[in-house]
């Protein structure tokens, strides 16, 4: 049966000293889209001025870059290292003016510095100072990685990109939309995954989460709600923090304890509900939760004694096992 889509397109600013981590951002795209495209119901397709413009005249180059590929992006990553660019009449460089502009726009902005060692022969003292004022003025208004190999940058890329397309994913499923036509449905069978994303450029399909009144919403695949184990364990943890926070009660404020709080939490740490964040997340929620149990009053006491704080997930599934198994009947 045909499954729709939404297709999310991720514009890849860089100067052009930076080629390494092209190929990487473009295999960690590729790896997203082969692993959870399905389970998300989307795809991914990486952007870029050369591989998404068509010779035009207009004003600025730059301008037509931004009409053509930037425009029409979901995500934009961006990623310096030697070099800053050439100025557009905008900006000091087409790079700059791209994030400039998305920032402005209020796209996702995804902001990479690489560390590696500048070869003599390469170094452009210019060129870097610019990269290093641009790197420092961003401090102040976002938030921005960096990696001193390739191999660091792939791990942080393939931890970010998830994060950053559920969010984008959340607000487009939240808005209402009109469906698309049937020839914009993409079909999942097969392996061809990244064939059907470069295919259905220019389709957006979104759907909107909706239920009615008094009916429980099922959890999409893919997330953490879906899996039932994993949905278990942080159910635990969040118990298992709400009873240690009650403990304290006046632990950090004199305001009343509430036990929803650690689920408003996570949702602003995360930008969803925790049933609803997708299960690659699950790792990271589940080191959030450990962290905010320690760090409790009695956490931090228990783990001056020795004393854990909670199951592992390991644990954690073993005693839910232990638990299903049937009892004996006494003789």
């Amino acid at each position: 049966m045909a499954k729709p889509v939404t297709l999310l397109r991720i514009f890849l600013a860089a100067p052009s000293d930076i080629g390494d981590e092209v190929g990487v951002a473009f295999e960690v795209i590729h790896e997203w889209n082969d692993v959870h495209g399905s389970s998300m119901s989307a795809m991914l397709k990486l952007v870029s001025w050369k591989t998404d413009c068509a010779p035009a005249a207009g004003d600025r180059p730059q301008a037509i870059i931004n009409e053509q590929a930037l425009d029409e992006s979901d995500i934009l990553v961006g990623i310096f290292w030697s070099r800053f660019g050439s100025p557009t009449g905008v900006a000091d460089s087409g790079t700059e003016e791209e994030v400039r502009r998305s920032v402005a726009v209020g796209r996702r902005v995804m902001l990479y510095f690489s560390q590696r060692p500048i070869p003599a022969e390469r170094h452009d003292a210019e060129q870097h100072q610019k990269v290093i004022r641009f790197k420092d003025e961003f401090k102040a208004r976002g938030l921005y990685w960096t990696h001193s190999s390739t191999s660091e940058f792939r791990e942080l890329f393939r931890k970010h990109l998830p994060l950053a397309v559920h969010e984008v994913l959340r607000r487009l499923r939240s808005e209402a939309v009109t469906p698309p036509p049937a020839s914009n449905t993409v079909n999942f069978t097969g392996s061809n995954q990244g064939i059907v994303a470069n295919q259905v450029v220019n389709s957006q399909v979104t759907v909107k989460l909706t239920k009615k009144r008094g009916q429980k919403m099922a959890h999409p695949d893919g997330t953490i709600g879906s899996d039932v184990n994993r949905g278990n364990y942080v159910r635990y943890l969040t118990k298992r923090y709400n009873e240690f926070r009650e403990k304290d009660a006046n632990f950090g404020s004199f305001r009343p304890f509430h036990y929803s709080v650690i689920h408003k939490n996570i949702e602003a740490e995360f930008g969803s509900p925790t049933n609803f964040l997708p299960v690659t997340m699950f790792d990271a929620v589940v080191e959030y939760l450990h962290g905010r149990i320690d760090d409790t009053i009695l956490g931090r006491n228990n783990r001056k004694k020795g004393i854990p704080n909670f199951k592992s997930f390991q644990g954690f599934l073993d005693e839910q096992a232990s638990k299903a198994r049937p009892r004996k009947p006494k003789s």
